[in-house]
């Protein structure tokens, strides 16, 4: 009974149904994070503005995109953060570090591209 139940349950159609539900397939980071559920704030907690982080340069932000090193340091210091933020749940947390990396990597391959377009 469990062989059949097996090649019912686990057909292509099924699987890909489950990651498309899920908002894995194709990827959809916001499908992801809103079915994560958002912690109940008790009564009585105001809410509050964390501090304003001095650590990340604003040049960095208001200006022409960063070269490689000064985008690294500023991803560091932006995961680590979201690391320390106790108001946010895991999975945004993680969303964070994906979409930093993300971005070196891209920011990567463009200056490659980049430079081939100029030799050529």
């Amino acid at each position: 009974m469990y062989i059949r139940a097996q090649e019912k349950a686990l057909s292509t159609s099924n699987v890909l149904a489950g990651w498309r539900g899920a908002g894995l397939m194709p990827l959809s980071p916001v499908a992801v994070l809103e079915k994560v559920p958002l912690p109940q704030q008790t009564e009585g907690i105001a809410p509050h503005t964390p501090p304003e982080s001095r650590d990340l340069d604003t040049y960095l932000l208001n200006s022409s995109p960063p070269d490689g090193t000064e985008l690294r340091e500023a991803s560091a210091v932006v995961n680590s953060a979201v690391k320390a933020s106790q108001d946010l749940p895991s999975p945004a947390k993680r969303f964070s570090e994906r979409m930093t990396r993300s971005f070196e990597t891209t920011h990567a391959e463009k200056i490659a591209l980049q430079r081939q377009l100029e030799e050529a």
